[in-house]
């Protein structure tokens, strides 16, 4: 159940990663169970302080909430989005298969083509010697790649 997403918005080789104990103490810190915070897609600032630290625990252990508040502002008046942080942390959330099989393996495909991708993005900058322009793909009302579907309708 443990897989991770690719999250170096704050340091290089960072993943964010949920698993059983992580989803647990995610709801119990929200107030709400997962399948409501993924059917509502209730994902704000609330959701992003709260989900971050249990999902980087790996890499920064216990550290408090005015340490990651800071990163996020930091990162904000950089000009960053809060959907930079948000919708990584949904698709590691689906990528547990907490909400399904399909949508784990769905969440799981598309994190395997944005990896080739970025990968082929590489060896491009470096048989040119220059990064190839990137176009961003259009994003649905959640944030994910695609027409516009809620996670459970993957």
């Amino acid at each position: 159940m443990k897989k991770t997403v690719p999250f170096e918005l704050f340091g290089a080789n960072q993943y964010l990663m949920f698993d059983m104990i992580r989803l647990s103490l995610l709801e119990k810190s929200m107030g709400t169970s997962i399948l409501r915070l993924m059917t509502t897609q209730d994902v704000g600032v609330d959701f992003v302080l709260r989900a971050l630290p249990i999902a980087m625990q790996q890499h920064e252990f216990n550290k408090p909430i005015n340490f990651w508040a800071e990163r996020i502002e930091q990162y904000l008046d950089n000009g960053g989005d809060i959907k930079d942080i948000a919708v990584p942390l949904i698709r590691a959330i689906l990528a547990t298969g907490i909400m399904g099989s399909k949508v784990r393996d769905a969440t799981i495909s598309e994190l395997e083509k944005a990896a080739v991708k970025s990968a082929d993005g590489e060896n491009s900058k470096n048989e040119q010697g220059t990064a190839t322009k990137k176009t961003p793909s259009k994003r649905s009302k959640n944030g994910l790649s695609g027409p516009s579907q809620s996670p459970t309708d993957l």
